[in-house]
């Protein structure tokens, strides 16, 4: 079963995922507004890292779908 959820850190083992990025990326990267984890049947699948400017707004809940 596939899940993701918002988390404000990237604990191991997700440091070393390779990251999705969205949003307005600065150009020094920096740390994203929130990390969206998604695990396939309880293993680390994909992390997405969401940036944001201070007019923009994150979600706060996830929906999986094929």
């Amino acid at each position: 079963m596939i899940t993701a959820s918002f988390q404000n850190v990237a604990d191991p083992p997700w440091e070393h995922v390779k990251p999705l990025r969205v949003g307005p990326i600065p150009t020094g990267l920096g740390t994203p507004n929130a990390y969206v984890l998604v695990e396939n049947d309880g293993a680390p699948f994909m992390r997405i890292d969401v940036y944001g400017g201070e007019d923009c707004y994150s979600f706060e809940a996830t929906c999986v779908w094929r």
